[in-house]
């Protein structure tokens, strides 16, 4: 997961939305088209930020770690109502990161939970995961420190 958020550019729900379908190993390409959020506590699938799905270049090294994740993890089909928890509309997909029980990742509980297929180390089961944010720091060699307050102009 933290190859996706650093590698690509991907938001956490939409990470935690990512099919196996939405990505072409051959072209180098991931196809953004959902994410994973909560509506009324609620797991549903939806919509990316701006309502709009786009396509973002796969490096080789996010490539190669997505390959070993699909090779040591088969997706799973997943099938979630569309953007309301109350809808009709149901989706199914694929998808790469699940639960260690197969179902999806709740973003929220997912950075301080750990002990499914979704952590650096599947087997690892520490009470506490390092948040997305810490782990993409330490990949580009910094540390988070949170969010930054910016002065309002005067």
């Amino acid at each position: 997961m933290v190859d996706l958020g650093a590698g690509c550019g991907l938001r956490q729900g939409e990470i935690l939305g990512l099919g196996v379908d939405d990505i072409d190993f051959d072209a180098g390409w991931v196809h953004v088209s959902r994410q994973v959020k909560l509506v009324r506590s609620r797991l549903v699938f939806g919509l990316t930020k701006n309502d709009r799905d786009r396509r973002v270049p796969l490096p080789d090294s996010v490539a190669l770690v997505l390959r070993q994740h699909v090779d040591n993890f088969a997706p799973v089909s997943l099938t979630l109502p569309w953007e309301d928890p109350a809808s009709d509309e149901r989706v199914t997909v694929p998808l790469l990161f699940t639960t260690t029980r197969r179902g999806a990742i709740n973003r929220r509980t997912s950075t301080t939970r750990a002990g499914g297929r979704h952590h650096a180390d599947p087997g690892h089961r520490d009470a506490r995961a390092p948040s997305l944010l810490r782990l993409v720091a330490a990949r580009r060699g910094g540390e988070h420190q949170g969010p930054r307050v910016v002065p309002r102009p005067r």
